[in-house]
């Protein structure tokens, strides 16, 4: 296994303070993460496991790629930004792509995001274990410092997302971690949405016809029109599909939790451009010091055929994931 060592106390500080993730067995052999370039960025981490391939990039606080071993890459990326370094005094948003971190509600930030918060260099440093812990920089204005564990479960291709927030200032704060993930435009989107769901849009996105709710589904067939739908549901999961595979996502629902406002806990973005798939945690109130958590899985399948249908697709996913149809994270 190939691991980064250059802070050989820093890592067996980490190793021992942290048990294995529930649901990940100790990883075998075959579980590699790599010292990379990726698209012209220095310092990057490739983390393998025969079934499933991810890859790092600290200096912009993003994920930039996840896919079945040697399959397509659905994270959407801005290549004209390939290896172009962070400018936290930039103006507008930096829109690397991939998948990242804010906290929620934005409406206590507006916009653009928070650029300490968005896309600060992160420190990184792998274990033994086959763990990625990347920890971000503490952001003075809002009082909290996220930091994120990536792990590939053994023989599946599944990846273990764990974030923390970190109450890193001198009073009480109250935000929710959100985790946002772009995807490929031109795909399709189920949210399980059953009668115990919430669902809404903003402004009239639910009124296009990209959008189409039914009894227990929120269906998207994407037509490049903006839109915001958020929904709080107790099932636990949403998937995308595009390029013949399907990206899944999978966690703990809450519907009892209260939620940042203006947020659900599985929300949608659509422009021309790309398709943003968004977890929200409940809203936590931390103390000086105190810490949250918010836990994902991603999942990647290669689909047997095309043109499946919306119950086809779902009878797919649920198949592979049976425990989120209870809201329980497979």
């Amino acid at each position: 296994m190939n691991v980064n060592l250059r802070n050989i106390s820093a890592l067996c500080a980490w190793a021992l303070a942290f048990a294995p993730l529930a649901g990940c067995a100790p990883a075998p052999s075959r579980i590699s993460i790599e010292p990379a370039t990726y698209a012209g960025w220095a310092g990057a981490y490739r983390l393998a496991n025969g079934d499933a391939e991810m890859v790092a990039v600290p200096g912009i606080a993003r994920v930039m790629h996840f896919s079945a071993a040697g399959g397509e890459n659905l994270f959407w990326q801005d290549a004209r930004l390939h290896g172009v370094a962070v400018d936290l005094s930039a103006r507008g948003w930096q829109n690397f792509g991939g998948a990242k971190l804010w906290i929620a509600p934005q409406s206590a930030w507006k916009w653009p995001p928070p650029p300490v918060i968005d896309k600060a260099p992160c420190s990184a440093v792998a274990d033994a274990r086959g763990r990625l812990r990347v920890v971000g920089a503490s952001s003075k204005k809002h009082g909290v410092r996220l930091e994120r564990e990536f792990r590939l479960c053994p023989a599946r291709p599944t990846a273990d997302c764990t974030y923390t927030m970190v109450n890193t200032g001198d009073k009480a704060v109250s935000w929710g971690i959100w985790s946002i993930v772009q995807l490929v435009p031109g795909g399709r989107a189920l949210v399980p949405a059953s009668k115990e769901s919430r669902v809404w849009g903003m402004k009239d996105s639910l009124k296009q016809k990209q959008w189409r709710r039914t009894d227990d589904m929120l269906v998207l067939h994407f037509s490049g029109e903006a839109s915001k739908v958020l929904a709080i549901s107790p099932a636990g999961w949403m998937a995308y599909e595009a390029k013949g595979c399907v990206f899944v996502m999978t966690f703990d629902a809450d519907t009892s939790a209260t939620y940042p406002a203006g947020h659900g806990s599985a929300e949608f973005f659509t422009c021309k451009n790309y398709v943003e798939m968004e977890h929200v945690g409940p809203l936590m109130t931390l103390k000086p010091g105190g810490t949250c958590t918010l836990r994902e899985r991603w999942h990647v399948y290669a689909l047997p055929r095309l043109r499946m249908s919306d119950a086809e697709l779902r009878k797919f996913v649920e198949a592979r994931i049976p425990s989120a149809r209870s809201g329980s994270l497979p």
